[in-house]
């Protein structure tokens, strides 16, 4: 059997948590000119929201937003990055394009590349990244992985799969988990890429996959034929439970409370907004229901304020009450 990670039980629950910034939601009307693929909360401070976001159609701009006086505005950087998988690297945007290049959004919005390896052949299947300060990884259009070090170049991991559909990472954990179409997760460390583990999800297809920041917990949601399960592993690929869901997540994000519980908020096709602890993968009632589809979901946890960016340009700003059972 392989070795535990943890050595002591899950902590004692504390009823403690922190009263959202804001009281009510709000919805602020989109531009339709600028529709975001993808969002990163840069900064927080006095009630004042910074995001740096790529449209869809490749630009990179900045939205500020006023929690209080419920106020936003927005401003072209006149900066391109073009791709269609992103990421966040400590506080820089990377991308992931087809043309097998990986470029990185430097603090000034330049565009710079990273020298790295092509693959053998491309293919239709697309590319996704993730990064871990100082790790960065590719999904490669041929299922190999490419893996970076502090933007430089390590080495080349063949999976010998058919496609790669998801990708996490996490440096203090040392872990990087890959699903893919034939119904597998591979597990490797973000140290040199050696295999840990691959494992078997039960007919489930991995659609999306990330690892909490605390515990490290690998969460998958995924296909089974019909049906959609979530799934939760330890870092040794065992599998802690399997929760059947009626809805289809379509992106979410993970976050940890003060008292060290991980968190997942996510989106589903419909738009409605959920959060359930990563632990027990039980989720209810969504808090909130944008009735849009959702591209990008953010959430804050020096205020507990969640922000939907949805298709049609709306962003959504709504309270967050963490669980507490």
């Amino acid at each position: 059997a392989p070795p535990q990670l943890f050595k002591e039980p899950h902590p004692t629950r504390k009823f403690y948590t922190v009263e959202p910034l804001i009281s009510t939601s709000h919805c602020f009307s989109g531009y339709s000119s600028h529709i975001s693929q993808f969002v990163a909360l840069q900064s927080y401070h006095n009630k004042n929201y910074h995001f740096t976001c790529i449209s869809e159609d490749n630009s990179i701009y900045t939205i500020r937003i006023d929690a209080e006086k419920q106020q936003i505005s927005v401003k072209d950087t006149y900066s391109i990055l073009t791709g269609h998988s992103f990421a966040l690297y400590e506080s820089n945007i990377i991308c992931a394009d087809d043309n097998e290049s990986v470029k990185l959004v430097r603090d000034n919005y330049e565009v710079v590349e990273l020298h790295g390896q092509r693959t053998s052949r491309a293919t239709e299947h697309g590319r996704c990244v993730a990064a871990s300060n100082p790790v960065i990884v590719i999904g490669n259009s041929d299922s190999s992985l490419s893996l970076y070090h502090s933007n430089e170049f390590i080495k080349l991991i063949p999976t010998f799969t058919n496609k790669i559909t998801c990708i996490d990472c996490l440096a203090s954990f040392d872990l990087i988990v890959v699903g893919t179409s034939q119904n597998k997760i591979f597990f490797f460390t973000t140290e040199d890429g050696t295999p840990k583990c691959c494992i078997d999800t039960n007919g489930a297809t991995p659609e999306l996959l990330t690892i909490t920041k605390k515990w490290g917990f690998v969460i998958m949601f995924g296909s089974l034929g019909h049906k959609k399960v979530i799934d939760v592993y330890t870092t040794n690929g065992q599998l802690i439970i399997r929760q059947e869901v009626t809805m289809s997540l379509t992106c979410w994000t993970t976050f940890s409370s003060r008292n060290d519980f991980d968190f997942v908020v996510a989106a589903d096709n419909k738009g409605k907004i959920y959060v359930f602890e990563a632990f027990y993968a039980n989720i209810g009632e969504p808090f909130y229901e944008t009735h849009n589809e959702i591209s990008s979901i953010i959430f804050s946890t020096e205020t507990n304020v969640s922000f939907a960016f949805a298709k049609n340009g709306n962003i959504y700003m709504s309270p967050c009450n963490i669980p507490l059972t």
